[in-house]
């Protein structure tokens, strides 16, 4: 299906995201996944499969050889870390765009980012780490109150996001926190927050509760019945507590957050309207996935040009483009518009010029 494809740079980026999550989330079938990227590269070339290889080395390389060899770092340095710590180191240049979510990590998290900086020598090696909070996921326990003083309550397992995990851990210090109050204790943003906290507010197996601006509960409609969970339900001063978690399994998962709808003014008795993106993941990169794409074309279809004048000298436009276009075909189908407005910016940048005495030929400049 794949040789089909008309737009094989667009399935690419799609694929690569994709890849890229299902590797950090340690959701792979390795032997498919390498079977497909043979069958890629024997389609398209190496250069079309690099950047995917090179995500699977930096996968192999940290499980292999960071991960253990920071456990023994730590061993010998006799640094007592209070929660277990597995890295990813990614290339830059290997993964896709990922955004850099604004968060000030909970104190807890610190001394465990902190050693595998000193491990990994980033002063030494003038090497920076930059973590990306929103790729990867955290286990924590929480602990309910026993039925009775003295009593042991029941521990569960929670699965969720560093964003997630970092609200957790501040109410380790008080039991109640105003929503503008995590805004700034974490250093994130309101719509970042949102989307966090949202499936730990609104979903059955939820550890908070919306106790309003003034503790008493959010208020409800004139029939009795809660308000519908809107993107404005979240309010600066509305005060976020815990609150008993009803699950019966042991380890719970959180899942990222769902775009919330906005109010609608119009609608009577507190309606709302979906309002595309309201409440979506902010360090979802997808939106602008397309654009980049295209800007990518853009340059493959000026490279491809210069390769075919470069060989030629002289060439017609037509015979240029129709050339250009067989060499990009195993990327994309150029559109022949688009083709001759990069012809006329490459000119620009004195890399062809057209015959003054016959305008249908064009000579590459060295």
């Amino acid at each position: 299906m794949f040789t089909y494809f008309h737009d094989k740079d667009i399935f690419y980026d799609a694929f690569r995201r994709s890849l890229s999550k299902r590797l950090l989330t340690q959701k792979v079938k390795e032997e498919w996944e390498r079977h497909f990227l043979t069958k890629l590269k024997i389609t398209c070339g190496d250069a079309y499969t690099k950047k995917l290889e090179g995500m699977f080395n930096d996968v192999k390389i940290s499980t292999e050889q960071y991960n253990p060899a920071f456990k023994e770092w730590c061993q010998k340095k006799d640094k007592d870390l209070e929660c277990e710590l597995s890295v990813t180191v990614l290339n830059d240049n290997y993964w896709p765009s990922s955004s850099r979510a604004q968060l000030t990590p909970a104190l807890d998290f610190a001394p465990c980012s902190k050693a595998f900086e000193d491990f990994y020598g980033c002063a030494s090696q003038k090497k920076m780490l930059i973590w990306l909070y929103s790729s990867g996921d955290t286990t924590i326990v929480h602990s309910t109150p026993g039925p009775a003083p003295g009593k042991k309550g029941k521990e569960y397992l929670l699965n969720m996001s560093c964003t997630q995990a970092s609200i957790c851990l501040l109410f380790n210090q008080t039991q109640n926190w105003r929503f503008k109050d995590l805004i700034e204790q974490l250093g994130t943003t309101e719509e970042a927050l949102k989307f966090a906290i949202t499936p730990l507010l609104y979903t059955a197996d939820r550890v908070f509760a919306n106790k309003g601006p003034n503790s008493k509960g959010k208020p409800k409609m004139p029939d009795g019945k809660p308000e519908p969970i809107t993107y404005e339900s979240l309010q600066d001063e509305d005060v976020i507590g815990i609150t008993p978690i009803k699950s019966t399994k042991v380890k719970v998962v959180y899942p990222p957050g769902k775009g919330l709808p906005r109010k609608n003014p119009a609608a009577g008795g507190g309606g709302a309207a979906p309002a595309p993106g309201a409440g979506a993941d902010p360090n979802d990169p997808s939106a602008g996935d397309l654009a980049a794409v295209m800007k990518e074309r853009e340059l493959k279809m000026q490279l491809a040009l210069v390769r075919v004048m470069k060989a030629r000298v002289t060439f017609t436009q037509q015979q240029l483009i129709a050339e250009a276009t067989d060499q990009l075909a195993k990327f994309f189908l150029a559109d022949p518009r688009i083709m001759k407005k990069q012809i006329e910016i490459l000119m620009e940048r004195n890399f062809m010029r057209r015959d003054p005495e016959d305008q249908r030929k064009i000579h590459y400049c060295a």
